[in-house]
């Protein structure tokens, strides 16, 4: 089984309020959701507000050189689905073990949404921080 970079695939790419965002898929059967920050990478004393962000699961890909920022839905009870509501990847190969009630099911178009908000909150965070 590979989960090098080449097997990750983007599958949305949108700009949203001046910030470039991606949805990608990775083999083991899961989305990730990406935000560029529209001032790049943030500066040392300035780093600390990505552990700020809510967003699912928490910020799990912190800012690279490029200043871009995500998350991911690999968290136990995500329950990825593609656009035929079904499970993909490696992950499909397994039964679910997390009990119905504690799933949390993730679209192309959620992560959309919680991408979104990530946007949102950056935004947020650059007015404060320039006052």
């Amino acid at each position: 089984m590979s989960n090098s970079s080449e097997s990750i695939e983007t599958v949305r790419e949108w700009e949203h309020r001046g910030h470039e965002c991606m949805v990608k898929t990775h083999p083991l059967g899961h989305y990730m959701g990406y935000v560029k920050l529209a001032n790049g990478a943030p500066s040392s004393d300035e780093y600390n507000f990505v552990y700020d962000l809510r967003v699912h699961g928490g910020i799990t890909h912190e800012a690279d050189a490029d200043g871009v920022i995500g998350f991911d839905c690999a968290h136990s009870g995500d329950v990825c689905l593609d656009e035929n509501g079904e499970r993909w990847g490696t992950a499909s190969e397994y039964p679910l073990t997390v009990p119905e009630e504690d799933r949390l099911i993730w679209t192309i178009e959620d992560v959309v949404d919680e991408t979104e908000l990530l946007v949102m909150q950056v935004i947020s965070h650059d007015d404060e921080y320039r006052k």
